[in-house]
């Protein structure tokens, strides 16, 4: 009997597509045990859900939301929806962000990322999923892609972590003045607003510069997990007035 596949796709010109990219998979997949590889990947998946409730509301079922290996795509169905699209998916960004290295904070590798958001094309492809138990399911299928999530991830290597956005986008951003920009090259980091957090809420007694060397030192002093860190906190605590491209291989 020739057994058939149920598949809808999601296809679209010019619209807003938001990209996460977790850094340094690699050393994570070479270096952690299996448990406490599963133990970020929980962290970075129920953030990535919870955050897009709290941003977008119901304006979530205007959107397409795929994760895929270490990478999360977020992408408008329809240009005019959801409203004021562009400022969400950089708020959207910035809190999964900071959620993340806040719940992995004490693993032995924190979770750092990179994001940006552009606008281009992008297509998706959703499979019916077969089995509606965990145990039943032989197959979990699901595509995306497109031009645009191609140069995004190119785009992104070599930066450090932190939010960044197209700079044909900077005159549409709700605050010019949280731009930093990447020197260079037509891209601007997105600095989080100041009263976006209580870094005294999120580190305790720490102050901010010790919690970030605290983290550099839990990762063995690691130089390219440095490079990322570093100029990140630098940028947020306007220390910065330019952000540098490391390389295009990290």
């Amino acid at each position: 009997m020739e057994n058939t596949l149920s598949a809808k796709h999601i296809a679209s010109n010019d619209v807003l597509i938001g990209y996460l990219d977790l850094c340094g998979t690699k050393v994570v997949y070479t270096t952690l045990k299996l448990e406490e590889q599963l133990e970020r990947v929980i962290v970075a998946v129920s953030n990535a859900w919870i955050e897009l409730s709290n941003v977008f509301g119901t304006g979530q079922q205007s959107l397409y939301v795929h994760m895929f290996a270490d990478s999360l795509v977020v992408a408008q169905r329809d240009k005019k929806a959801p409203d004021d699209c562009l400022n969400k998916l950089v708020e959207y960004f910035v809190s999964v962000q900071f959620k993340m290295l806040q719940k992995s904070q004490f693993h032995k590798i924190p979770i750092l990322s990179r994001c940006m958001v552009k606008k281009g094309r992008y297509y998706g492809v959703l499979f019916e999923q077969l089995g509606s138990k965990l145990d039943d399911i032989i197959l979990n299928f699901s595509l995306v892609g497109g031009p645009t999530v191609v140069e995004m991830n190119k785009l992104l290597e070599g930066l450090p972590v932190g939010v960044y956005i197209d700079q044909s986008l900077a005159s549409q951003y709700a605050d010019p003045s949280r731009l930093v920009p990447v020197e260079g090259e037509q891209l601007a980091f997105v600095k989080p607003p100041e009263t976006f957090i209580s870094f005294e809420r999120l580190f305790g007694n720490h102050d901010f510069d010790t919690w970030i060397d605290e983290m550099i030192d839990r990762s063995n002093s690691d130089q390219e997990f440095k490079n990322k860190l570093k100029p990140w906190a630098d940028a947020i605590q306007n220390r910065s007035t330019s952000i540098q491209r490391v390389s295009h291989s990290c």
